[in-house]
């Protein structure tokens, strides 16, 4: 007998931000395992191969239009999906998308197996969905589901979940890719990284005070003076008119840093750039499982990381965070001057890191979801 999954998300990429980039990498896995049938249920664009795709109208106009028109236009079609495809179970990105809580309260109509695979991490986030005006719907989701899936076991250390079971899986990646040695960039001063002698420094994610750029930034403001030859790549989505953006550009600008620091705004394939960096650097101060620091663990670079209660621990090992996390700016800047002046120890770190991030392999990652789902 097959086995049928249905993954819902109001986003995919190349619209979505790493909580639907895991998702779309999951659905790609999860086709290849047999008997697996899988369905992908969305308000945007896949390019998902030998997937049925449930593509609903896009969630996005005016408030009339969300009531009025996506709404009910949505409920019906999944009714009528939901008729076609009985003995499917539904995996949900996040109970905050609205056409997941259509999903999970349609599940809870009809009596469905639904799975919340969500990009919560922490207790904080859940409390705070239930202190907001839609409480009770999110307090009815988490309730009726078949399993809560949160990324990281800092949120069984907090308060009980409303949740009945809950279980802890990291974010997956692929972890046998082959690295393109070359930058392919449509900027030719990206090109010369490659072959000057520079001191590269990469950071990915959106421009934000979560992900903390503007500390990075101070960082590397003062590398420079260690260190004429360093330069910085901010890869992450951004918004130019974000008073955050403003203040780091300015920054930028203030310490003439123009022609140091770059932008490059989303990309799709960040190991292009990974590859020739020597130095992957992290502040954001809230995180799961991010796939950025996966991604830098593949390419075997060396990684400076904020430390995150427990997090840190997890991907970098006990060791390598006791090596090279950072609690304040100062410890930040000696922990990457000891990068520059020790070149093989660099090497050998990234080394450690790239057997460190075999378990997170999406192939497990995905088994573990198959065994909670379907066993």
């Amino acid at each position: 007998m097959y086995k049928e999954l249905s993954l819902v998300t109001i986003k995919a990429p190349p619209d979505s931000g790493g909580g639907g980039k895991r998702f779309y990498n999951y659905a790609r896995y999860f086709v290849g395992i047999n008997n697996i049938k899988l369905n992908f249920i969305t308000s945007s664009n896949t390019r998902i191969n030998k997937v049925n795709t449930l593509k609903l109208m896009k969630y996005k106009y005016g408030f009339l239009y969300k009531v009025l028109i996506w709404l009910p236009y949505t409920f019906i079609r999944l009714i009528y999906f939901f008729i076609l495809h009985r003995q499917t179970k539904y995996l949900l990105i996040s109970c905050r998308d609205p056409l997941c809580i259509c999903v999970a309260l349609i599940c809870i109509l009809l009596k469905k197996d639904y799975y919340l695979g969500t990009t919560l991490f922490k207790y904080d986030d859940e409390e705070t969905l239930l202190k907001s005006n839609f409480s009770s719907i999110y307090r009815l989701i988490l309730a009726n589901s078949s399993a809560f899936i949160v990324q990281s076991s800092l949120f069984l250390l907090e308060k009980k979940s409303v949740a009945k079971k809950i279980y802890v899986i990291p974010n997956g990646i692929e972890t046998k890719i082959k690295l393109n040695q070359t930058i392919k960039s449509r900027s030719k001063k990206f090109q010369e990284f490659e072959f000057q002698k520079v001191f590269l420094m990469i950071t990915i994610g959106r421009i934000s005070k979560r992900k903390n750029t503007m500390e990075i930034l101070r960082i590397f403001s003062e590398i420079l003076n260690y260190d004429k030859s360093a330069r910085l790549i901010i890869i992450g989505p951004y918004d130019k008119d974000c008073n955050y953006f403003k203040k780091c550009n300015n920054f930028v600008r203030d310490k003439n840093l123009i022609d140091k620091v770059f932008f490059t705004g989303f990309l799709e394939n960040p190991q292009e750039y990974l590859s020739v960096c020597d130095v992957y650097i992290s502040a954001s101060r809230q995180e799961g499982i991010p796939n950025a620091i996966l991604e830098a663990m593949i390419s075997k670079k060396s990684i400076i990381m904020r430390k995150i209660n427990i997090t840190s621990e997890l991907l970098l090992g006990e060791y390598l965070s006791s090596k090279f996390t950072y609690e304040n700016f100062r410890q930040a800047v000696n922990l990457i001057k000891i990068l520059i002046d020790e070149p093989f120890y660099k090497k050998n770190i990234g080394e450690k890191l790239y057997n460190q991030v075999q378990k997170f392999d999406i192939k497990k990652i995905i088994n573990q979801y198959d065994n909670i789902i379907f066993n």
